[in-house]
């Protein structure tokens, strides 16, 4: 058997878990997972849920890795990656999951070490449906991209992105959207309990209508509006009930939403 590629998870918070959750999901046989964290209450319950290894030394945990994603909180990347630095060789992949930290800082910090690229991965990573935006410096040797590509398609989707700045962007849409679409199934949920439905089945209507219309868009050629277009009758109930939300304004109250994402993304960003 083909020598399993060692990914070393710095970090056990949600968003690592999500990835590794994935990964087990996939049954891929070619990952040998260890995670470094600081506790012992995280590690254990990876340990448990997925069968990782796990240490509480950052360094002994990249020791011999070929890919090294960093899932720490962005005010203490640096600190973790002064640590790290001296124990780096010279053919491991960096990947940081940490928002708001540009790919530039990460080579400085790392004194110009620069097989790293950034990604932005989303919870729905956790049941192999999420999506991961990727970063990297053009040179970046294609053997580095095609590892990145191949891990993360475990998980899900991949968007390759040619410019950094898009980064902000993608946290509001596809970062931060999982909880818009779970805050829409609540609206519908909370206007079927008002319509007289009991709570139960208020959320299997919600949840099965927002899983089928998600399948029937990824399976169809049609595009979204067209596909609304579709199931929209003339002067039908369901053009009344489009026609509410389009008076409302509520593709320019998304887009100013997200705005308002980017902007505090920006912030954090700055302040690191």
């Amino acid at each position: 058997m083909q020598n399993r590629v060692k990914v070393a998870f710095i970090g056990g918070g949600n968003m690592a878990k999500a990835l590794i959750a994935g990964i087990s999901k996939s049954n891929s046989q070619n990952y040998k997972i260890v995670v470094s964290n600081p506790g012992n209450g995280k590690l254990m319950i990876l340990k448990n849920d997925f069968g990782v290894a796990i240490t509480t030394d950052n360094n002994a945990a990249i020791e011999n890795a070929d890919i090294i994603i960093l899932a720490v909180k962005p005010q203490i990347i640096k600190d973790v990656i002064l640590m790290l630095k001296k124990n780096i060789s010279h053919d491991q992949l960096i990947i940081s999951i940490a928002a708001g930290v540009s790919l530039g800082m990460l080579i400085n910090w790392f004194d110009g070490y620069a097989n790293i690229l950034c990604a932005m991965p989303n919870l729905p990573a956790a049941i192999n449906a999420g999506v991961t935006g990727i970063y990297a410096a053009k040179s970046l040797a294609k053997k580095f991209k095609e590892q990145a590509n191949d891990i993360f398609a475990l998980v899900g989707k991949n968007v390759w992105l040619e410019d950094e700045s898009l980064m902000s962007a993608l946290a509001a849409v596809s970062g931060s959207g999982p909880a818009f679409v779970f805050y829409l199934i609540e609206a519908l949920e909370n206007a079927a309990v008002h319509f007289g439905f009991a709570h139960d089945i208020a959320r299997i209507l919600a949840l099965q209508t927002f899983f089928g219309g998600a399948q029937m868009a990824v399976e169809s050629e049609d595009d979204a509006v067209t596909l609304r277009k579709k199931v929209t009758s003339a002067q039908g109930t369901t053009e009344k009930l489009i026609t509410v939300l389009a008076n409302a304004g509520l593709k320019d109250i998304v887009t100013g939403a997200c705005q308002k994402a980017i902007e505090r993304f920006d912030e954090l960003s700055k302040k690191l």
